[in-house]
């Protein structure tokens, strides 16, 4: 079962709209799929921990985003696809799209577990051909903004890549903006800690 996964979330590279509509066909309840984000949320913090066993780092570099504790990482992880799901399925019905919330979380879900492997791909290569790790880290990056502009005009029926990207990348500003002002606001800094006040 997990080959075929794997070979999957392989094909979503060449097909990613073709793949995600696949998935959707086979009809996942949403408990399943909040399951299912759990744990790749939990794998995710386990292989970034392994990655920086293989490639210490020193500070809070060495930290998924200042957060010291796994368990906030593995909180941070999942609230991460939930927002993304969130902001995917309103986001898109702001501008005529017609996905509903299952297909949003349905289709963050599936993007988040094709980055595990792709993760999973940079750690090996961090063990073999070190250089070669960082090349997959900038790699990944173009290949998250593919496949979430792809996996939107999926479920939204939309037909314009470009006004999609623009939208991802004003909602990625906005949300960086509110979440930045409510941290502050909260006291939180950078390393993820109360400040004093």
């Amino acid at each position: 079962m997990l080959k075929y996964w794997v070979q999957l979330a392989m094909r979503s590279i060449a097909d990613p709209r073709g793949v995600l509509a696949e998935i959707q066909r086979r009809g996942h309840s949403t408990p399943d799929i909040i399951l299912a984000a759990a744990l790749i949320s939990a794998l995710g913090v386990i292989f970034f921990e392994v990655s920086l066993l293989l490639s210490p780092v020193e500070g809070e570099s060495g930290t998924m985003l200042g957060i010291t504790s796994p368990i906030a990482a593995f909180i941070f992880q999942y609230a991460m696809i939930l927002i993304t799901a969130v902001v995917v399925c309103y986001g898109g019905r702001m501008f005529g799209g017609k996905a509903g919330m299952n297909d949003s979380l349905l289709a963050a879900t599936w993007l988040q577990f094709v980055m595990l492997l792709v993760q999973a791909l940079q750690m090996v290569a961090l063990l073999l051909v070190p250089p070669l790790g960082l090349l997959i880290f900038m790699s990944a990056l173009v290949l998250l903004l593919y496949l979430l502009v792809n996996f939107i005009m999926e479920i939204h029926g939309f037909k314009n890549p470009m006004a999609v990207v623009a939208g991802v990348v004003g909602a990625f500003f906005t949300l960086a903006l509110v979440l930045s002002i409510l941290m502050a606001l909260l006291g939180i800094g950078l390393g993820g800690v109360v400040e004093n006040v």
